[in-house]
């Protein structure tokens, strides 16, 4: 633990990875502070991951806690410990983790048009497959829709529907919610002719 250091700037995961000499998850920045000492402290305690892998994805949800490696693995704290390989994955570093409002119902996204959907919190998981969208290296190309490729983010809005971005201007949206989110998805960066929606 560093006492007057914020760890908080190490918890980037957008694209890159936690650093290899932590190799442990900072609960207390993702957990609302509910594990940290109190902040006047500046010390923050380190929970063994049970894993040497980079920790690329997080997620906390109504005292439930995931977690995704750059080795395609997912895992999950259950009472207090750190269960491993809820879900192995070859050939794909996670980037993102999310959870619907009740917990149950889960999406992780990562490289080579890696997705898996949980639907019994975190407990299994099963690969989904998206149709094609947009351009996956340019950001305003969206003349022809192409396979997808690396899976960058995936977030849950308001209304409960999910959204994935990828490279360039692959973008998808989900065309269920409640226990349906995530089996089925539709390109939504698809504009009239060769314009992308969201640009």
């Amino acid at each position: 633990s560093d006492r007057g250091r914020s760890a908080l700037p190490h918890l980037h995961l957008q694209g890159g990875t936690l650093p290899r000499a932590v190799r442990t998850l900072i609960v207390a920045a993702l957990a609302f502070g509910a594990l940290a000492a109190p902040a006047s402290a500046g010390i923050w305690t380190e929970i063994p991951s049970n894993t040497t892998e980079d920790i690329t994805a997080i997620e906390y949800r109504n005292g439930q806690f995931w977690y995704a490696t750059g080795s395609g693995k997912i895992y999950r704290r259950v009472v207090g410990a750190f269960q491993q390989e809820y879900a192995s994955v070859t050939g794909v570093v996670f980037r993102d983790i999310e959870f619907d409002a009740s917990g149950t119902v889960g999406l992780a996204v990562g490289t080579n048009a890696g997705l898996l959907r949980s639907t019994n919190g975190g407990d299994t998981w099963s690969p989904v497959a998206l149709p094609p969208s947009g351009d996956v290296t340019s950001e305003l190309n969206c003349s022809a829709a192409e396979p997808a490729g690396d899976l960058d983010s995936v977030k849950i809005d308001g209304t409960g529907r999910a959204w994935i971005a990828g490279g360039g201007s692959q973008l998808w949206k989900s065309t269920g919610t409640g226990l349906t989110l995530g089996t089925g998805w539709q390109d939504a960066n698809n504009g009239p002719g060769t314009e992308c929606l969201m640009p």
